[in-house]
């Protein structure tokens, strides 16, 4: 569910986001390609869907680990993702 990933990644009024989770949870949107699947399908989703969308591909973006950017490197070794975000 798109939003359960947006609490977990900025957390919610109760809750701080948790490093460990996310960690894990851009380890299984990775492992699962979600994020293709969201590119591929961000058309057939409401607005207000693809402004979470959009909102969940920048913090996994900007995300780092010490000098490393994950998403990044996840992208750059999938050149289907990649082309597909160039051609729209």
């Amino acid at each position: 569910c798109i939003t359960g990933i947006k609490n977990i990644l900025y957390g919610t009024n109760e809750q701080e986001p948790q490093t460990e989770v996310i960690a894990q949870l851009a380890q299984e949107i990775y492992n699962a390609n979600l994020i293709k699947i969201m590119i591929d399908n961000i058309y057939r989703v409401d607005f207000e869907g693809k402004k979470d969308i959009a909102s969940i591909f920048n913090n996994l973006l900007r995300r780092q680990i010490g000098n490393r950017s994950p998403t990044v490197d996840h992208i750059a070794s999938k050149p289907d993702i990649l082309f597909k975000l160039i051609n729209g």
